[in-house]
């Protein structure tokens, strides 16, 4: 497979930039719903506690090695860092 191949597959499937949360209690009862494993309602949270950047994910994987690793990540965009699991295309040519 070649590098503009995986490119194309990284990006059929669309994946924006949720951006920060509107407040710095989210991350908290986010925290407090994992400990009493409400994981359906922690990720409610994560997803609409969110102020909506809309940043193009993909152009943050796409520019990594898609090695399968774990990669820290920076939005271009809005500022906000975590962390992703890149794609596994195993060794590209040009």
């Amino acid at each position: 497979m070649t590098k503009k191949e995986a490119e194309a597959q990284v990006r059929s499937i669309t994946r924006t930039c949720k951006g920060p949360y509107v407040d710095d209690e989210v991350p908290k009862a986010i925290g407090l719903l994992l400990n009493a494993s409400l994981h359906k309602a922690a990720e409610r949270l994560a997803n609409v506690g969110r102020k909506g950047c809309g940043g193009d994910f993909n152009n943050v994987i796409a520019l990594g090695p898609l090695d399968g690793e774990e990669r820290a990540y920076k939005c271009p965009k809005c500022g906000v860092e975590g962390t992703y699991r890149a794609p596994n295309f195993g060794v590209l040519t040009e």
